[in-house]
């Protein structure tokens, strides 16, 4: 649930040089007399037709055209001719996924599922680092709806520094964090709208849960600790934990979101003993 800077790269180029490695002689023939229109979908793609609503779905040019297309994928993997690009979108990504923000990135998710678009597989743009669980969930989802389609990881702008995620920590004392999206002055509401949906689609809030327990868990005894000499020592120490995280990560990773919970809980600052037991 982030945005980063789009590799710059010639995505043609990567489209001939898969081409060229083709086999048998006939799909390479048919690979080049669709290059004109792979061009094609390739500019109306960075000119905005990456929302699945407004793409064409190249699947609809049958076969063998869509299935070669499809499989030109098969050369980002192993010692294929587009290794390279598979390394540079891993590595761009920063060891986060790029869907939960949490989790380190394996593979090569299709924004537009390649099984709808076949024409997009080695598009550069529509290729993004996500974890194996993201991966998954994910699958070949393509809504129509403009209200229930994921973010984009290189065109959609989503705030570094302007918080729309929130946790609530605690539920009837125990720990228990309930996430959620919220709305956020610079982000427009299409935008929230769909961050909250890429929330529920992919589980996120349960595995931000999760690991928000996990943490807590590791945490507790050093916190009561500190909680016992007064919450002004615990507060530092939550302050200065959320400073670190926000200033590496940002405001809406799950770690910052549960800080700042705690931070604003009214009854965890009050007796944070009670909670800590």
């Amino acid at each position: 649930m982030r945005t980063i800077a789009p590799l710059h790269r010639n995505a043609m180029n990567d489209f001939d040089a898969s081409t060229r490695v083709s086999r048998p002689i006939a799909k390479r023939s048919t690979l080049a007399d669709r290059r004109e229109q792979v061009a094609q979908l390739f500019d109306d793609y960075s000119a905005g037709a990456w929302r699945p609503h407004l793409a064409e779905p190249s699947r609809a040019w049958g076969e063998p055209d869509a299935g070669w297309l499809e499989a030109l994928f098969n050369q980002t993997q192993g010692d294929g001719v587009l290794a390279e690009l598979r390394g540079a979108l891993l590595a761009a990504a920063e060891r986060r996924c790029l869907l939960c923000s949490a989790a380190a990135p394996s593979a090569l998710d299709h924004f537009l599922p390649r099984t709808h678009h076949p024409a997009l597989s080695i598009l550069h743009l529509n290729l993004v680092a996500a974890c194996e669980l993201c991966n998954r969930r994910k699958g070949a989802s393509c809504e129509a709806d403009p209200q229930r389609q994921f973010v984009h990881p290189y065109f959609d702008r989503v705030p570094r520094d302007h918080v729309f995620l929130e946790a609530e920590p605690f539920a009837q004392d125990a720990i228990s964090p309930l996430y959620r999206i919220v709305a956020s002055p610079p982000v427009d509401m299409d935008l929230t709208s769909r961050l909250a949906w890429q929330l529920s689609e992919l589980r996120l809030d349960a595995f931000y849960a999760d690991e928000a327990i996990h943490y807590f868990r590791e945490q507790k005894a050093s916190w009561r600790s500190l909680a016992d000499l007064g919450w002004p020592l615990l507060e530092g120490a939550l302050e200065r934990d959320l400073d670190s995280v926000e200033s590496f990560s940002g405001k809406n990773t799950w770690k910052a979101a549960f800080l700042r919970g705690l931070l604003s809980h009214e009854g965890f600052a009050a007796d944070p003993g009670r909670f800590l037991a």
